[in-house]
């Protein structure tokens, strides 16, 4: 967490307001770790499951309108995330961005 921590205070300016968004229930605890060291408040995705291995967020609950949304996940995966940002968080917002511990699949750098 820590180096995380330090990549979204040197990507966001101290003055902008930062909402933590957790991609679904599950994540809510990692979200409200983030948001404490962050002075932030969180939202929460609204994940069903359709089919096996198939999730969706439908909505986002909480208030992410004018902030910048940090997302927040222990897998990181392109498709996940941009269900998460369709979903309201940059639409609503005023900007997102992600981060993970985990990325499945990854090559490095960029992939």
């Amino acid at each position: 967490m820590p180096v995380l921590l330090q990549q979204i205070r040197a990507l966001i300016p101290a003055r902008e307001e930062i909402v933590v968004v957790s991609p679904d229930a599950g994540g809510v605890e990692r979200a409200r770790a983030f948001a404490k060291r962050l002075e932030a408040s969180i939202a929460i995705g609204d994940k069903r499951r359709e089919k096996k291995d198939v999730a969706e967020v439908t909505r986002i609950v909480g208030e992410v309108e004018g902030q910048t949304a940090v997302i927040v996940d222990d897998i990181v995966s392109h498709r996940r995330l941009a269900r998460a940002d369709r979903r309201g968080a940059a639409r609503r917002g005023r900007e997102a961005r992600a981060g993970g511990d985990h990325a499945p699949g990854a090559r490095g750098p960029g992939r």
